[in-house]
C-alpha cells in the first residue's frame, strides 16, 4: 500500500469552503451583522473586504455567504468575469434567471434590477480591483440604494 501526504487534496483546491474557519469569529460576526438584513428583504450593508494577498478575505466572504446566506447571495470573481456583461451573467445564473450571453448588457441589467425589486440580494464581487470596467458597480449601487 502506498503512503500519501494528504488524505484530501480536495481541501487545498478553490472551490474548497472549511466546516469552521479557526480565528475568524470576530469577522464573521461583524459579517453577519451587516449582511442580516437580506434575510428580512433589506438591504445589507456593504462590505469592503480588504488586506494583502492570502491573508483570507476569499475563504470568509465565501464562508459567511454559503453558511447563512446562500439562497440569497451570489459569489462572483471577477478575476475570472471582467466585463460588465460578464458579471450581470454570472450573477443573474446563481439566481437561477435563463441567460444565453446574446443578450444586451442594458437588458441583462433590467433583468437584474427585476430580480431586486422582489427581493434583496447580496452580491460578492471577489478581486474587484481586476475588473476591467466600473458601469456594474453602478448597477449595483443603484439598486442598493433603493
Amino acid at each position: 500500500m502506498k503512503s500519501r501526504i494528504l488524505i484530501n487534496p480536495e481541501v487545498l483546491s478553490q472551490s474548497h469552503i472549511a466546516e469552521k474557519l479557526l480565528h475568524r469569529e470576530g469577522q464573521l460576526k461583524e459579517l453577519e451583522r451587516c449582511l442580516k438584513p437580506v434575510l428580512h428583504n433589506k438591504i445589507p450593508k456593504s462590505v469592503f473586504l480588504v488586506g494583502p494577498s492570502g491573508t483570507g478575505k476569499t475563504i470568509v466572504a465565501r464562508w459567511i455567504l454559503e453558511s447563512y446566506f446562500s439562497d440569497r447571495s451570489i459569489y462572483v470573481n471577477c478575476g475570472k468575469y471582467r466585463s460588465t456583461h460578464d458579471v450581470l451573467k454570472e450573477i443573474l445564473l446563481g439566481f437561477g434567471m435563463v441567460v444565453h450571453g446574446r443578450e444586451k448588457t442594458s437588458d441583462l441589467i433590467k433583468k437584474f434590477e427585476k430580480i431586486f425589486k422582489k427581493e434583496k440580494v447580496i452580491v460578492c464581487l471577489d478581486e474587484v480591483d481586476q475588473f476591467k470596467e466600473s458601469s456594474v458597480l453602478w448597477v449595483l449601487a443603484r439598486n442598493a440604494c433603493g
